[in-house]
């Protein structure tokens, strides 16, 4: 049976295993990091058991403190998912501190809420009650 390779030069078929391998490792990947910050625990169970599924490894918090304390301890989180109105912290709060600080300014949030009123200006949104398929198309388009 012929190879793929057999009308390659020597480099071609260098680059054809090189791409190959890259390609391999990119679709067994973890798709990385996010933290969920909000204080309604079904919320946050609901959320995580998705994120888990398609990959994701997930840190939850039930409110913008908690949520501080985890994303100024992980390395490279790939995203936030936040409600607004919580206790302790809000998500507002949470949202104007990560931009005020340069190690979590970079870090692309998404807000989760029954109030889109209240979300940031710019901020990608998810309208609660949320649809999980909605939200799983929203956080591989984002994160």
């Amino acid at each position: 049976m012929p190879s793929i390779f057999d009308n390659c030069s020597p480099i071609q078929e260098r680059a054809a295993a090189v791409a190959a391998r890259a390609a391999r490792k990119a679709a067994s990947a973890k798709p990385g990091t996010i933290v969920v910050v909000d204080d309604d625990i079904d919320a946050r169970d609901a959320l995580s058991e998705a994120l888990r599924d398609e990959g994701y490894e997930v840190f939850l918090a039930a409110n913008g403190q908690e949520g501080l304390f985890l994303l100024r301890r992980l390395t490279s989180p790939l995203g936030v998912i936040l409600d607004v109105a919580m206790p302790i912290m809000s998500g507002l709060e949470l949202h104007r501190l990560m931009k005020a600080t340069p190690a979590l300014a970079d870090i692309p949030v998404m807000i989760s809420t029954a109030d889109p009123a209240s979300a940031p200006p710019g901020v990608p949104l998810v309208q609660k009650p949320v649809s999980l398929e909605r939200l799983l198309a929203a956080v591989a388009a984002l994160f």
